[in-house]
């Protein structure tokens, strides 16, 4: 294994550098999502009572049963009679409806329940909306009682406060937002760092193989071409394997129980794919370019392909003409399988199947570039 021990003094002189910045990137970029992440997604939902202010000029059975209502179900306020004291409380808004029950309003409304409360209310509240929709409910709902039930004003109260005091229970059922948001960005965001690490690592240290003192000693070498061949092609594949990992590790430490989940497994399976292609491109570009010209072929892979493939920018904002063309980009079915993974609910055959046909997409990607290297190596082998 002279010539895999080689690959690895070459690799850490040549690319271990590279490898290790844009680590430390991918590193502050998840970083920052979980951070964001963790400050933005405790949502929920909380009713949030209103301020109101009932003036009961009747003080008739049915404005008390109605102002106690009222009062339970809202932050009573006290205030004063005169139009100053109303207008000072909506102004300063320390109420945000208020309520006068005129004299007479409860012997009217029993009657012929046209009777009709004076109220003042704060401009674009919504508390104040909500206030009117309460008092409103109420004495319609007392009207219907009243006139269709044949029921006393006792039990009609009742009844109208028993049925007000069923709510519907509501709850904000969620996927884990960091699966579905936060991780799955990350995730998408990967495919840039991982085609840079592998094809920078790989390309490198390949052409300084196959250059200099390196080329000379493996020439002189006892050991045959074929087999440091595939001493340099097993050097590739641990350092792709390595550069996943360590993906892979910077998720589990920073997502922790979020990535150690059945999303979790599919995205690393895919993350997996993935550096099998970006694999092959490296084999392809170490055979075929210069040292020269590998960062801006690096730059070229990763960055176009990233906006192209919708790693940067979501797939669904991209138009359809630029997903047509992106068919041809890896990155795009890269992404199309981290979609297919988050929009699973349910984990069957069926479900899965979608991701499977994405991966396998990719892989026919990675055998097409390792085929055009294997016909790079052999052309050169011929011409030399």
């Amino acid at each position: 294994m002279q010539a895999f021990k080689l690959y690895f003094k070459v690799f850490k002189r040549a690319a271990f550098p590279m490898v290790m910045l844009y680590l430390l990137i991918f590193g502050l970029i998840i970083g920052l999502f979980a951070f964001n992440f963790k400050y933005s997604s405790d949502f929920g939902f909380e009713a949030q009572k209103s301020k109101v202010a009932v003036v009961d000029d009747d003080n008739s059975e049915l404005s008390r049963a109605f102002v106690s209502y009222i009062n339970e179900n809202s932050q009573p306020v006290e205030l004063g009679t005169s139009e100053q004291a109303i207008n000072d409380a909506l102004f300063f808004n320390d109420a945000d409806y208020i309520i006068i029950i005129p004299k007479g309003f409860g012997e009217d409304f029993l009657k012929d329940g046209n009777a009709k409360l004076k109220s003042y209310s704060s401009p674009n509240s919504i508390r104040a909306v909500y206030a009117e929709r309460m008092a409103e409910s109420y004495l319609k709902l007392l009207d219907v009682y009243v006139k269709n039930g044949n029921l006393s004003f006792e039990q009609a109260k009742d009844n109208v406060e028993a049925d007000l005091a069923l709510k519907a229970k509501v709850s904000m059922a969620s996927i884990n937002q960091s699966d579905t948001s936060s991780l799955k960005r990350t995730v998408d965001y990967s495919a840039y760092v991982i085609t840079c690490m592998v094809i920078l690592s790989v390309s490198l240290t390949m052409l300084a193989i196959n250059k200099g003192d390196a080329k000379k000693r493996n020439l002189a070498s006892p050991i045959s071409a074929s087999k440091i061949g595939l001493q340099v092609f097993l050097g590739n594949a641990v350092v792709s394997f390595i550069c996943f990992a360590l993906i892979i590790l910077i998720m589990l430490a920073i997502f922790k129980e979020d990535f150690l989940s059945i999303y979790g497994v599919l995205h690393s399976l895919n993350i997996l794919v993935y550096t099998l292609v970006c694999l092959g491109i490296s084999f392809l570009i170490g055979n075929l370019a210069s040292k020269n010209a590998v960062n801006a072929i690096c730059n070229v892979i990763a960055l176009g392909g990233s906006f192209l493939g919708g790693a940067f920018v979501p797939q669904e904002f991209l138009s359809d003409s630029v997903k047509n063309i992106a068919v041809i980009d890896p990155i795009f079915w890269f992404v199309k399988a981290n979609n297919a993974i988050t929009s699973i609910s349910t984990f069957n055959f069926k479900t899965i199947s979608p991701v499977l046909y994405f991966m396998f997409v990719q892989l026919l990607f990675a055998v097409l570039f390792f085929s055009a290297a294997m016909l790079a190596i052999k052309y050169k082998r011929r011409k030399n």
